[in-house]
């Protein structure tokens, strides 16, 4: 199959996009341009419905960190962007001043990964799933702009080398699913929800600054950080796969 290549401008995001494919396992590298001019690279995945997912990795990672469930999504119909955050993989660096003001920028990543899906169909329905600090980039990409149905956190934290989301969950009240190590047993705001609480996560407490009537909070025993919390357990990618499928 050939891939058809063009170049777009939306909402002034400046990308290269591919075709949609009939094919479901198609898959293509693009490249991105951010709003502050950082060029991306980025892997999209066709999918056969009009539901899209930006994923964005964690901190010092790749796509390829991505790449087992955004395969396990398009099998699923969805379209899916799996980014190179900037300063990651194949990606270029920005241009602020200071490590903080880089991450800081990263929810324009989120964004053009978002205006890409919507390139390929205006009625597209995008969600967002980050891990570590690609956690931190959703959410506070999800309170600065219009336009994400609902957003998956894995391992957030509330500062991750300066990209604070402390203010972005305490406004964000959309549809949220929020992963991590396990909790605190002797925080009582846990008891009663069905959670196994073993040890001591800061994300607990951003789940329970979110004012969301629609959030959830899965407590996993082991498998890691970020990523790897889905990566390393295929019931946790199921439960992400079934509360995106209940979302609009």
């Amino acid at each position: 199959m050939i891939a058809v290549l063009a170049l777009a401008v939306v909402g002034g995001v400046v990308f290269w996009f591919v075709t949609r494919s009939e094919t479901l396992q198609d898959l293509q590298s693009v490249t991105l341009s951010t709003q502050d001019g950082v060029q991306l690279a980025a892997l999209y995945y066709a999918g056969s419905e009009d539901r899209g997912i930006v994923l964005a990795h964690g901190y010092g990672e790749t796509r390829k960190t991505t790449e087992a469930f955004a395969l396990q999504l398009q099998e699923q119909g969805y379209s899916v962007v799996a980014l190179d955050l900037r300063g990651h993989g194949e990606s270029a660096r920005g241009a602020a001043t200071s490590s903080a003001g880089e991450w800081q920028n990263l929810p324009m990543d989120i964004e053009a990964g978002r205006q890409l899906l919507l390139s390929q169909s205006s009625s597209m329905t995008v969600y967002a799933i980050g891990g570590d600090i690609g956690a931190n980039a959703v959410i506070q990409h999800a309170v600065d702009y219009d336009g994400i149905t609902a957003v998956v956190t894995l391992s957030p934290q509330p500062n991750n080398r300066g990209l604070d989301v402390t203010a972005a969950f305490q406004r964000y009240s959309g549809p949220l699913f929020v992963v991590d190590a396990s909790v605190d047993p002797d925080d009582d705001r846990f008891h009663g929800q069905g959670i196994e609480p073993i040890v001591v996560e800061p994300a607990g407490d951003l789940y329970f600054l979110s004012p969301s009537t629609e959030k959830k909070y899965l407590a996993v025993n082991d498998g890691g950080h970020g990523w790897a919390l889905v990566n390393n357990n295929t019931d946790v990618a199921q439960r992400i796969i079934d509360f995106l499928g209940a979302q609009p």
